[in-house]
């Protein structure tokens, strides 16, 4: 089977590695895969290369962790990736909103219906930071306890706010990034 321009598979597995030819200045055959133990490896930084431990340590989460927020706030709300936008881009394509749909929040049957909460029914998610309003979906498929919602609805076409509004404004520890998997919060009928 031919590979890269000219580079043979057979050949890579027996010299342990994959050259591949890229236009450069001295267009020389540069080696983009070596055969390490237990696999291949593209040779990019680890974490050890970024400054990072490269055993990673265990950080427990701030909100999701905390039993006096816990106490006021009892489900851990999940915000993640939708199937239909990339983050918030594309969220405002009518054809990409319409396959979408409406912006909605999963809970556990047990978790609605010590709510009062029934399946369709518009509610508000919300915690000290703010809220949003969402259809509610009530599926055994998120533990009870949590609440899973997707990220990427535009807050103006989802009734002026969405999950952002009640995740807090700080960093991830590793990467840096939002903490949209660390919020509590809690769920009522909206009206």
């Amino acid at each position: 089977m031919r590979g890269w321009r000219g580079s043979r598979w057979t050949g890579c597995a027996r010299r342990g590695s994959l050259g591949w030819r890229c236009r450069t200045r001295s267009s020389r055959t540069r080696t983009v895969f070596r055969r390490r133990r237990g696999g291949w490896s593209s040779g990019r930084r680890g974490p050890r290369g970024a400054g990072a431990d490269p055993l990673a340590g265990y950080v427990p989460p701030a909100e999701v962790a905390d039993a006096e927020r816990a106490g006021r706030y009892p489900l851990a709300l999940i915000s993640a990736a939708s199937h239909e936008f990339l983050n918030t881009q594309f969220g405002n394509n009518p054809e990409l909103r319409r396959r979408a749909g409406e912006l909605t929040v999963r809970v556990h049957p047990d978790d609605a219906a010590s709510r009062g909460l029934a399946e369709g029914q518009r509610v508000r998610v919300g915690n000290e930071r703010g809220s949003f309003e969402a259809v509610l979906r009530v599926t055994d498929q998120v533990r009870p306890g949590v609440a899973a919602t997707a990220k990427g609805h535009w807050p103006r076409f989802a009734g002026g706010a969405n999950a952002n509004a009640v995740v807090d404004e700080r960093a991830t520890d590793l990467g840096g990034g939002p903490v949209f998997h660390d919020t509590r919060v809690e769920i009522t009928a909206a009206g």
